[in-house]
């Protein structure tokens, strides 16, 4: 259950982005479109639609490890109930403590999933876990959606604005 609630954080954590007049949120047009990343020997895809639905696949050459479907949407800001700080305890373990009530609204670029698979081996587990919701941080040049703190992300391979093609299992820019 801690690893649930660390990657909970992680997610929550990786997700806060700022936005500014410089980079403005992206429409759901921008946004939309097909992703792919790999991880150990298979490709994840997702491909995100207009209409606030995703799917999401995995798979190792032809063997489909999942498949899934469900809705997104994007966050472009948060409201906070003050502010937090991670420490570390006696135990080494994650820890979050409140140091001010001041409650802020923060600026993200996050798309949100429900529900969302996580992909054997980033968690450091043998098997893929599924969670009822999951985010990213979503961004520009190149588009992608960066998912917590380990290497795992996804970036944008066809629809508007893609600038990521994949060549023989590896993404390249053109």
């Amino acid at each position: 259950m801690k690893a649930f609630f660390k990657l909970t954080f992680l997610f929550l954590i990786t997700g806060l982005v700022g936005c500014s007049a410089d980079n403005p949120p992206p429409s759901t047009s921008e946004i939309a479109g097909t992703y792919w990343g790999r991880y150990g020997d298979g490709d994840e895809t997702f491909e995100i639609r207009t209409n606030g639905t995703f799917s999401q696949t995995f798979q190792i050459g032809t063997n489909v490890i999942y498949a899934m479907d469900g809705k997104w949407q994007f966050e472009a800001e948060m409201n906070i109930d003050g502010k937090w700080q991670l420490k570390t305890n006696l135990s080494g373990e994650l820890q979050e403590e409140k140091i001010s009530n001041v409650k802020r609204t923060v600026k993200i670029n996050r798309v949100k999933f429900e529900p969302f698979m996580i992909p054997n081996g980033v968690l450091g587990s043998n098997s893929s876990r599924k969670v009822d919701v999951g985010s990213g941080s979503w961004s520009r040049n190149p588009i992608r959606i960066e998912f917590g703190a380990w290497p795992y992300l996804v970036d944008k391979v066809a629809g508007q604005g893609a600038t990521i093609k994949v060549n023989g299992g590896k993404s390249t820019s053109p």
